[in-house]
């Protein structure tokens, strides 16, 4: 949790936060979503991702 409150001050992992846009507006700003995508895409190409979330995500938006 720490860590993401270094990248998004008022992160908190209850559920009022996440009903909140302005976090997800904050994690895809300036292409960091497209830098995302394609490290989670590599490292599971590298059997280094623990998490297939990104497939999910592509498949929502094939564009990423």
């Amino acid at each position: 949790m720490k860590a993401l409150q270094k990248y998004i001050a008022q992160f908190d992992k209850k559920e009022n936060f996440l009903h909140h846009q302005k976090w997800v507006a904050e994690l895809i700003k300036d292409g960091k979503m497209e830098d995302a995508m394609k490290r989670a895409e590599a490292l599971c190409r590298s059997g280094a991702s623990y998490s297939n979330v990104w497939k999910a995500i592509k498949g929502i938006n094939p564009n990423l």
